[in-house]
């Protein structure tokens, strides 16, 4: 291998996020934070160095995951099921330009994707409720990520924050006159993400 010669990773990565406001109480935010609380995801991601023609290229990263299907508390009655997806791009420079089996890559970029809450259930009679309501999110990003290259595999740490510009409001489908014991606040999803990816590099 040539000295600063760079690599593409393909990567199994596990994510959570920490947000700026709370909802209900419900997912970590920076005063509240408990291991396994809402939002945690898992996806694909591509990382490190990347060849778009013979004079382009860029260090960065994309990303395609769902968040892991976790229980919430709407109210004292009712259970919920949140689930939903995370897309996201960045593009910028690696630090470490030189170096073979070590990438620390400062970008920018942006996500984007929903949070969903479905399957509604009263927590006393156990009767379903007929709920779906969406949260959409786009948020601009600069992120920070550690690549450690041993042989073919790739170790990726990434940390970033990104500025929820989306409305907050939900997207809701409620059948059967729920709506009334069903007021979900709004939602804005600004806040910090941390992920780590294992891979194989090219």
């Amino acid at each position: 291998m040539v000295v600063g010669q760079k690599r593409t990773t393909m990567a199994l990565t596990y994510g959570t996020n920490v947000y700026d406001h709370s909802l209900m109480g419900q997912v970590n935010t920076l005063d509240s934070f408990q291991i396994g609380n809402p939002i945690q995801y898992i996806g694909l991601s591509g990382n490190g160095h990347f060849i778009i023609s013979r004079k382009g290229h860029f260090s960065g990263h994309f990303l395609a995951g769902k968040f892991l299907p976790q229980q919430i508390n709407l109210n004292d009655s009712t259970d919920a099921k949140l689930s939903g997806s995370i897309f996201g791009f960045a593009a910028g420079f690696d630090c470490f330009k030189k170096a073979d089996n070590i990438d620390f890559i400062l970008s920018a970029g942006l996500n984007f994707g929903r949070m969903k809450i479905t399957q509604a259930t009263n927590s006393f009679t156990g009767e379903k409720v007929d709920l779906s309501i969406k949260n959409m999110f786009i948020s601009p990003k600069a992120s920070a990520m550690l690549i450690l290259y041993i042989k073919a595999i790739s170790l990726s740490f990434n940390a970033e924050y990104g500025y929820d510009i989306s409305a907050s409001g939900w997207k809701r489908k409620l059948l059967g006159g729920q709506e009334g014991s069903l007021n979900v606040p709004g939602y804005n999803q600004s806040g910090l993400g941390f992920s780590v990816g294992i891979g194989r590099a090219f």
